[in-house]
């Protein structure tokens, strides 16, 4: 039972450090993306803060209205 535990446990460890690893990278692209949609707002990214001033960049930018509104 202990050996069983033990696998189970570095199995564990070895999917959250790929998960950690995968997400770091798929974030990485969110703040890429984000960053050329606001026209270079995002620039030295560095946490929620800066995150949201991502969108107050976007403030003056024209866009097009959903149909129906």
């Amino acid at each position: 039972f202990a050996r069983a535990m033990l696998v189970f446990v570095i199995i564990g460890i070895i999917l959250c450090v790929a998960l950690y690893f995968l997400f770091q990278w798929v974030w990485d692209h969110i703040v890429e993306y984000a960053n050329d949609a606001a026209g270079g707002a995002a620039s030295g990214f560095g946490g929620l803060t800066d995150f949201f001033d991502i969108f107050r960049g976007l403030d003056g930018i024209d866009m097009p209205s959903l149909p129906g509104q």
